[in-house]
C-alpha cells in the first residue's frame, strides 16, 4: 500500500512539475521581450518555480539563518548537494538575482535546462579545461555585477547524505575575486530522502536549510596549500551543521 502511495504521489508530482516548468519556460522567454536587460521578471519566475516544486516534495521546510542573506549581492553560496530538490529549495529561499554554476549535462534536461539558462545559470564542461576556464570567468564577471551564485563544490550529489570532499575548482573563482566577494556556507539536510540519486520516486518529507554566517574571504590570492586548508575550513562549517541536525538526514 505504501509503495502504491509513493508511486501515485511521484506520478502526480512529476506531472505538476513538468507542466509548471514548461509554462514558466514560456513565460520566461516572453519576459525577455519585455525586459531584455535587467531580466527582473525572469528572476521572479525562477523564485516562483522554486516555491511551487518545493511544495510538491517538501512536507515541512525549516530555515535557519534566512535573515542573514536578505540583501546580499555578489555572493557565493557554497552548499552541500543531496538531491535535485536542492535546486528548487534554494531557488525558493534566495534573492531573485541568484543563479547556479552547473555541469553542462543539466542544460539538456527538457524545459529544466532552458529555464536554468534563462535565469543566468552558467554551465561548465568539466571534460574541456579551456571551456571550463571560460565558464568560471563568466561566473566571476556576473558576481562582480552583483549576481549571486549557488555552487556545489562536491561536484555531484551525495548518495548517502555524507559530505564528500570539495573539488578545487571553486578556488579559481574565490582567488579571482579575493576579498571582494561574500561567501556563505549553506547546509541542506534531509532532501536526499525526498528523491534519492538515481530514483524518480518522491517521498515527501522534512528538510532543514541552514544559512551560516559569512565565511571570511581570503586576503589576497592563495597558494595551492593555502587553498586546500581554506576549503577544508569551509567544508567543516557544513559538516558541523550536518552533524548538528543529523536526526533529519
Amino acid at each position: 500500500m505504501k509503495k502504491i502511495k509513493v508511486f501515485l504521489v511521484s506520478l502526480l508530482g512529476w506531472s505538476v512539475g513538468i507542466i509548471c516548468t514548461s509554462i514558466l519556460v514560456c513565460l520566461a522567454s516572453l519576459s525577455l521581450l519585455i525586459d531584455p536587460f535587467k531580466r527582473r521578471y525572469i528572476s521572479k519566475i525562477k523564485r516562483v518555480w522554486g516555491k511551487i516544486i518545493t511544495k510538491i516534495g517538501v512536507k515541512e521546510l525549516i530555515v535557519i539563518g534566512g535573515e542573514k542573506i536578505k540583501d546580499l549581492k555578489g555572493t557565493i553560496f557554497v552548499s552541500n548537494h543531496q538531491s535535485v530538490f536542492d535546486i528548487y529549495i534554494i531557488s525558493a529561499l534566495t534573492h531573485p538575482e541568484t543563479t547556479f554554476l552547473s555541469k553542462k549535462e543539466v542544460f539538456y534536461v527538457p524545459f529544466f535546462g532552458i529555464l536554468m539558462k534563462l535565469q543566468g545559470c552558467v554551465f561548465i564542461d568539466r571534460r574541456n579545461s579551456e571551456r571550463a576556464k571560460q565558464s568560471l570567468k563568466e561566473v566571476v564577471d556576473k558576481l562582480k555585477k552583483g549576481m549571486n551564485f549557488i555552487i556545489y563544490p562536491e561536484g555531484t550529489r551525495s548518495k548517502d547524505g555524507k559530505l564528500q570532499p570539495f573539488k578545487p575548482g571553486i578556488l579559481k573563482i574565490i582567488n579571482e575575486l579575493e576579498e571582494k566577494t561574500s561567501i556563505v556556507p549553506v547546509t541542506i539536510i534531509g532532501s536526499r530522502k525526498i528523491m534519492k540519486k538515481g530514483s524518480f520516486l518522491l517521498n515527501r518529507g522534512k528538510v532543514v536549510v541552514v544559512f551560516s554566517d559569512k565565511f571570511p574571504p581570503p586576503k589576497g590570492k592563495m597558494t595551492f596549500e593555502e587553498g586546500d586548508k581554506y576549503l577544508e575550513k569551509l567544508r567543516n562549517v557544513i559538516l558541523n551543521n550536518l552533524n548538528k541536525y543529523a536526526e533529519y538526514n
